[in-house]
Parts: C-alpha cells; structure tokens; sequence
C-alpha cells in the first residue's frame, strides 16, 4: 500500500491512476479507475449515478432524522444526530473522511452520503472515492483509504506475498465501543 502511494500519478484525461506494486523482484503497472473500485468494493450502481445532491435536499434529510442543531450551519456535527442514525454517521466518517482530526464533522459528501443510505437513493461512492484518491497527488499524500487500495491489489494479485508488519486487522464492534459512540 506504501508503495503503491509512493508511485501513484493521476492521468486526468483517462481519470485512472496509474502506479506500481511489486510482484515477486519486479515492479509492475497497476492502474485504478472508478470501474475497477465499483467491482472490487462492491459499490454496485454505475457512472451516471449522481456524487451529489442539492444542499436543500440534504439539511432536509437531516432535518427529518431529528438533527438537533441548526441544519443550515456551515457544517453539520456527529453530536446533533439521533442515537438511531449515529453508527451509520460514525461509520462513513471513519471509512470515508480523508482527515487527520476533526472526526465530529459531517462534511458535505459525507451528508450526501448518509441522505441517499437513508433514503435509499442511488449514490456513485466508487466516484467519490476515486475522486479523493486523485486529490491527494499533492506534495503531502495520506495513506489514503489503506484497505481499499490492499482489497484492489488482493483482486489483481491473489498470489501476493504480505508483509506481516504491513497488514491492517479489523477490530469489530462491541458494546463498549457502543456507549462510547452515545457519549458524542
């Protein structure tokens, strides 16, 4: 994954990246696109699914879960959700923020996000995803998405060999997590 970041370069005409993993002594090309992360993550949908919806539409949505706070603040925070609608809101953030702090911020594709689970609306997360990967070429580039990018490696290069100290282990949810997550 390390190497992976290290080698990545977008090519913007073709919206893929394009860098390197190593197989076996050799580094060979491996390249991105938003296909590629709709079939390995399992998005589903496709490229015309919309990444957005309209502001009004969403500080509804919000507005309807039973925000509490003002729906048209600049920003929306994990605090003001329900307890019913706060794992989901937990959830995307952890998964999706391409942040180092600030984990209380509900950011606007976050919203975008957490309106079209609810409503159960079509929604392009492989885009998006895509898309935040692209932005982070600049000089300062996170370790983005880490077990998205070793989930594509894996479907490429099932024979891979793992570096036990590189590998990411999940760690499940389990009721003291729970009553953490009420006290936000």
């Amino acid at each position: 994954v390390y190497r992976f970041w290290s080698a990545s370069k977008v090519n913007a005409e073709k919206t893929e990246i394009r860098s390197a993993v190593r197989v076996g002594n050799e580094d060979v090309e491996f390249i991105v696109t938003e296909e590629d992360i709709r079939r390995v993550l399992g998005f589903g949908g496709n490229a015309t699914d919309p990444m957005k919806f309209e502001e009004r539409f969403v500080r509804g949505c919000f507005y309807r879960m039973g925000y509490r706070g003002h729906v048209y603040e600049s920003t929306l925070k994990k605090g003001g959700v329900p307890n019913p609608y706060k794992l989901l809101i937990h959830a995307i953030i952890q998964t999706f923020s391409h942040r180092k702090a600030g984990l209380d911020d509900v950011q606007d594709y976050m919203a975008c996000m957490a309106t079209a689970l609810v409503l159960n609306r079509l929604f392009n997360y492989a885009k998006l995803v895509l898309t935040h990967m692209m932005n982070n070429m600049g000089t300062n580039r996170l370790v983005m998405y880490p077990r998205f990018v070793q989930m594509l490696i894996d479907e490429r290069y099932p024979e891979l060999v793992k570096n036990p100290n590189e590998i990411l282990y999940l760690s499940h949810t389990d009721e003291t997590t729970m009553k953490k997550l009420v006290k936000f």
